[in-house]
C-alpha cells in the first residue's frame, strides 16, 4: 500500500469520525439534570420571593445556622418567640446531586433552637432554604453550609 494524498483525507476521515462518535458516546454517559425541574414558574414568582427575602434580612437576627459535630444546630432569633409558624420548611438543597435534597418541618423549641441530625445529609455544599410563615407573613432565606462527616 503506497500512501499519498488520497490515503492521507481518507485516513484523516475515518479519524475524525473515530472522534467524533467517541464524544457522541461519552456525552450520552453524563448526567443531565436539571438545577431545578420548573425553572419557568419560579421565575415569574421572582418578586415575591424578594419581597419575602427582605423581610428576613428585617428581622432582629438572622437564623444561625452551624454544624456541631453530629447534628447541625438552627438558632432562632427572638421574633419566633410565641409566634403562630405555619408551612414552616427547611429545605437542604445540594447544587451537585438531586437525590441528596431533604426537606424537614421547622420546629422551634422553647429557647428557639432546632437540632438536626446529620446522618441522612451526604457530605458536602448544601443551600439552606428557610420558607416560613409568621403571624400571617410569609418569609424566605437562605443560606450556604459545608456538611462534614
Amino acid at each position: 500500500m503506497k500512501f499519498n494524498w488520497g490515503t492521507g483525507i481518507f485516513l484523516f476521515i475515518v479519524l475524525f469520525l473515530v472522534s467524533m462518535l467517541t464524544v457522541v458516546f461519552l456525552s450520552f454517559r453524563q448526567s443531565n439534570e436539571l438545577v431545578e425541574s420548573e425553572y419557568y414558574p419560579q421565575g415569574i414568582e421572582y418578586q415575591k420571593q424578594i419581597d419575602r427575602r427582605q423581610r428576613a434580612e428585617a428581622l432582629s437576627a438572622r437564623i444561625d445556622i452551624k454544624q456541631s459535630g453530629s447534628v447541625v444546630v438552627l438558632a432562632y432569633p427572638a421574633e419566633f418567640r410565641n409566634a403562630a409558624l405555619s408551612n414552616a420548611e427547611i429545605y437542604f438543597y445540594r447544587p451537585s446531586a438531586e437525590m441528596s435534597d431533604v426537606k424537614i418541618a421547622m420546629q422551634p423549641d422553647t429557647a428557639l433552637m432546632q437540632y438536626l441530625p446529620v446522618d441522612n445529609l451526604r457530605a458536602g455544599k448544601y443551600i439552606v432554604k428557610l420558607s416560613w410563615m409568621m403571624n400571617e407573613t410569609e418569609y424566605y432565606d437562605e443560606q450556604s453550609i459545608m456538611i462534614g462527616k
